[in-house]
């Protein structure tokens, strides 16, 4: 955007101050989307006595600005089992293969662009 200043001082003060507040929200909105998602809270485990699964429940992050839904990784935070695509849904019905062992579950909670910090959690099946 190109301004044509006036040469007197009084005159071309008033166009600067705006030409900087209007480029400074423009760098603010454009920081703000590049980051990442704070990671959720409270993260338990509860396996079902009677069913081979467990449900996962959290907390969502402290800020939810942006936050579009879940990820819930198992084993490993690379193999996801399933996604949460409403960020109002704090939980997760997971079924499980084996008994016997230990299982990791991992949770995160994504925007449009950037997922958060993976918060584990471990289940005796």
């Amino acid at each position: 955007m190109y301004y044509d200043l006036p040469s007197d001082q009084a005159r071309a003060k008033p166009l600067l101050q705006r030409f900087m507040r209007e480029n400074l929200a423009v760098e603010v909105n454009i920081a703000t989307s590049r980051r990442r998602p704070q990671p959720i809270r409270n993260l338990t485990a509860v396996k079902s006595g009677t069913q081979p699964q467990v449900t996962l429940s959290w907390t969502g992050p402290q800020s939810m600005s942006g936050v579009v839904g879940f990820n819930v990784y198992q084993n490993n935070e690379n193999n996801r089992v399933q996604n949460v695509a409403n960020p109002l849904t704090l939980f997760a019905i997971i079924a499980l293969a084996a008994t016997g062992s230990k299982v990791a579950f991992f949770v995160s909670a994504y925007t449009a662009l950037l997922e958060s910090i993976k918060t584990q959690v471990i289940v005796q099946t």
